[in-house]
């Protein structure tokens, strides 16, 4: 695969570095010094949450990002639109354009995908690295089942949030709250209104975790139903440009798709930074995909 998206750059006569790592620790290092190093243009081959640590290791530093997907449901590169096959993406990529785009920041940490507090997260935080390279995205899947079959007590969330086109700040209480920068969450078309360009993000609020709420929400994903989480009992939908989330106990996070903990795990600040990062897409216009 590596000798294929060589002899691509060789074609386009593109000057660059090819950095091979076993860890992701290894190329947030690299990472570090590129800039310096005369780079402007960073590719990521690998996951949600690779592409996650990376950004939050180069952000701010004057990248446009290439997303080569590698990962187990590469959600970010299916919504905008970016091959599926790592030589294909490759190919896409030295013909696509920068074009801005939003990133969430909780607490400091940025994030290009989705996050979660309480359920999903908890389903996230429990599945470990093996499951991952065993089952793919169904690790996901039995773990959640397991999680809503005999579920724990999760903290009540106190959530208070900005609405974008109202000025308006709505208080809520919740068990869990799922929100997004994409239309697809995990896999699923879960999110219909939200564009990655759009200076807002959606966000479902679920006031408990019991099974027909979870079925559902997710059932009508899958089902690809615009405004199905109308009729599911106990689902609130709303649009955001910064969100506040509170919990007597430590709160489960969940970031582009990864387990987080940011320290201060029981006060969370969620907010939109409209057009913050580049990246490249091979599109007419101006705006990443839906």
């Amino acid at each position: 695969m590596l000798d294929s998206i060589e002899r691509l750059f060789d074609e386009f006569a593109t000057e660059r570095e090819i950095f091979l790592s076993e860890t992701v620790e290894q190329s947030m290092e690299r990472v570090r010094g590129a800039r310096e190093d005369g780079f402007d243009t960073l590719w990521i081959g690998g996951g949600d949450g690779t592409v996650n640590a990376l950004l939050n290791q180069s952000i701010g530093r004057g990248f446009s990002y290439g997303i080569v997907p590698m990962g187990t449901i590469n959600a970010l590169a299916r919504c905008i639109g970016i091959p599926h096959s790592p030589v294909a993406a490759a190919r896409y990529l030295l013909q696509a354009s920068p074009v801005k785009m939003d990133v969430g920041r909780v607490n400091e940490r940025h994030f290009l995908c989705f996050a979660s507090v309480g359920f999903d997260a908890a389903v996230v935080h429990g599945v470990d690295e093996a499951s991952k390279a065993r089952l793919g995205r169904f690790a996901y899947l039995f773990r959640g089942l397991r999680q809503a079959a005999s579920p724990g007590r999760l903290p009540k969330l106190e959530i208070e949030l900005n609405n974008p086109d109202t000025d308006q700040t709505v208080t809520a209480s919740a068990e869990s709250v799922i929100l997004s920068n994409l239309q697809d969450y995990a896999g699923l078309r879960m999110f219909h209104r939200v564009r990655p360009a759009s200076g807002k993000m959606e966000l479902y609020l679920l006031k408990s975790s019991r099974f027909a709420t979870l079925a559902g929400l997710f059932g009508g994903a899958a089902l690809g139903v615009a405004g199905w989480h109308k009729w599911v009992p106990g689902v609130e939908h709303h649009e955001f440009s910064r969100m506040r989330v509170r919990g007597a106990e430590r709160l489960h996070l969940q970031l582009d798709g990864d387990a987080v903990s940011l320290g201060a795990d029981r006060d969370y600040v969620f907010e939109v930074l409209p057009g913050a990062v580049q990246v490249l897409l091979n599109r007419e216009g101006n705006q990443p995909a839906p």
